[in-house]
């Protein structure tokens, strides 16, 4: 392999942040993030390693967002040590922007204050954005009550138009079932087919996908009688190229007292982005009069789940002497991450010969600052990379963004009925 060839290879598993600033010293690698093999290369080889770090933002229609590394060592006033400016969270806050998901990269995000915006893929390092056309169908119901996910590396269209964007929505509140939609890049939506999600609520946001299929949790209120065949909260998958779905049930420890109001239950992907599809499964983070309980579920097919945490908050060494847990998320695979009204941590449950081990005390990662009276936080992994939104993106301009999505609307059906 010549010189260049190999530092192409090098740095080709860098995060975005360290390839901008080794071509801005070297005229050889100068042209790399421009040229579309590198991108490529680059892409696919951090598609497989952790994310370095997480957005966390209120809740309430989009609001303030904050860029946060795992490390606990780091300078947390300079965002542009993560290789984002800070500039990019300006747009992501003064847009009132809701994210929705995240993948190589790429954020997938909802202009929370107008009815009439579509959703956009957008690099927050590159600071770039692409819009994604309107779904278009006779369903009118509220903007919270669907799931997205990106899945990169799908279609049959070449890089970097290469990524696919999955949609479950609920039909009307009174129906049983979810609508599966799938949208190509340079194609229109498709409905795929309709899920049964049964009686219970299904929680949309931050949806898993894994082995192939996307999972989505039921919620835990005790709206239902016990004579329901949905009584218990469940977990509804899809496979999304057979396109079937079936449930998981959970663990029965998990659904004891799960009709608790301090009870709070998600669900999140298990295993290192670097291991098979075949070995990543599920992991069920159970949050309950301040006591955490997780399982990761061991055997995907038979359904069997086995425990890695069981503690009380209070236990875990947290600088505040009454914490209250306003959010948490599990990233890479094994990392529980968790905010209080302050403070974000970071806790690793482990395993030894087969038995639960705690860890001596979470790991405090830094201060947000999203508020004291917060009660209710998202967290979004994020890896820090210069993967195009595809190949029609532009420069972070909200007027151009406007005049992009009103463009597209001008092309469809004016008589239609919005989604969203």
């Amino acid at each position: 392999m010549d010189t260049e060839g190999l530092l192409l290879e090098v740095l080709s598993r860098m995060s975005a942040k360290s390839i901008l600033r080794l071509t801005s010293l070297s005229k050889t690698c100068s042209n790399f993030p421009s040229e579309n093999f590198f991108l490529k290369n680059h892409s696919q080889q951090l598609l497989y390693r952790d994310d370095l770090g997480f957005f966390i933002q209120q809740d309430q229609r989009g609001g303030k967002v904050e860029l946060h590394t795992l490390s606990s060592n780091e300078d947390k006033k300079n965002f542009d040590d993560y290789g984002v400016p800070h500039s990019s969270l300006d747009f992501l806050y003064n847009t009132t922007n809701k994210i929705l998901g995240s993948c190589n990269g790429l954020l997938v995000l909802k202009k929370t204050n107008e009815e009439d915006m579509g959703l956009f893929l957008c690099n927050p390092a590159t600071q770039k954005i692409c819009s994604i056309p309107k779904l278009m169908t006779n369903i009118n119901n509220d903007q919270s009550t669907f799931g997205v996910h990106i899945v990169s590396n799908n279609g049959a269209t070449e890089f970097p138009d290469n990524y696919g964007v999955i949609m479950v929505k609920s039909a009307e509140d009174w129906l049983p079932y979810s609508i599966f939609y799938m949208y190509i890049k340079g194609e229109e939506w498709k409905e795929m087919a309709k899920l049964n999600t049964g009686a219970r609520n299904i929680i949309y946001d931050m949806p898993v996908y894994c082995r192939g299929a996307i999972h989505f949790i039921s919620d835990t209120f005790p709206y239902l009688t016990k004579a329901s065949p949905d009584y218990k909260p469940y977990i509804v998958a899809c496979d999304t190229d057979k396109v079937k779905s079936w449930r998981i049930n959970l663990p029965k420890e998990a659904m004891r007292n799960s009709h608790d109001q301090s009870c709070v239950m998600r669900i999140f992907k298990w295993g290192k982005p670097s291991s098979l599809s075949s070995q990543s499964s599920i992991c069920l983070v159970r949050l309950r009069k301040s006591v955490f309980m997780a399982w990761v579920l061991n055997d995907y097919d038979v359904g069997l789940w086995i425990l890695v945490l069981n503690t009380r908050v209070r236990a875990m060494g947290l600088r505040e002497p009454e914490p209250v847990v306003c959010g948490f998320t599990i990233i890479n695979g094994d990392c529980l991450i968790f905010a209080t009204q302050q403070w974000i941590y970071c806790y690793r449950p482990t395993l030894s010969y087969g038995r639960l081990k705690h860890s001596v005390k979470a790991e405090e990662i830094s201060r947000h600052g999203l508020g004291g009276c917060a009660t209710h936080l998202c967290f979004t992994n994020y890896s820090n990379t210069l993967r195009p939104c595809g190949s029609s993106e532009v420069n972070f301009d909200l007027a151009t963004i406007e005049k992009s999505l009103e463009t597209e609307e001008n092309c469809r059906n004016p008589n239609a009925q919005l989604d969203f």
